[in-house]
C-alpha cells in the first residue's frame, strides 16, 4: 500500500483510495499542517491545492524539495 496525505480534506471523500492501493495516513487543511504530518508520518504520495490558508501549495512543494523529499507531490487545482 501506498501512503497518501492529502491536503484540502475534501479529496478523501470523492475517491475510495484503498482500493487503489493506497492507505490515507494524514488530512490537512493547509501547508503548515501538512509539513508536520510530512515529517511525522514519511507519505510516499502528496496530494496538494495551490490556493490554500497560511501556506500555499507552491510553497509547501518549495518547503519539501529544500528538504529533499523525494516521494510524488500531485498538485490538483
Amino acid at each position: 500500500m501506498h501512503r497518501v496525505l492529502i491536503v484540502r480534506m475534501y479529496l478523501r471523500d470523492i475517491i475510495r483510495w484503498e482500493s487503489y492501493g493506497f492507505t490515507v495516513i494524514g488530512l490537512a487543511r493547509d501547508g503548515e499542517e501538512a509539513l508536520e504530518i510530512v515529517h511525522r508520518e514519511q507519505p510516499d504520495v502528496i496530494l496538494t491545492d495551490i490556493s490554500m490558508p497560511r501556506m500555499n501549495g507552491i510553497e509547501l512543494i518549495a518547503h519539501l524539495r529544500r528538504e529533499n523529499y523525494d516521494g510524488v507531490i500531485d498538485v490538483l487545482s
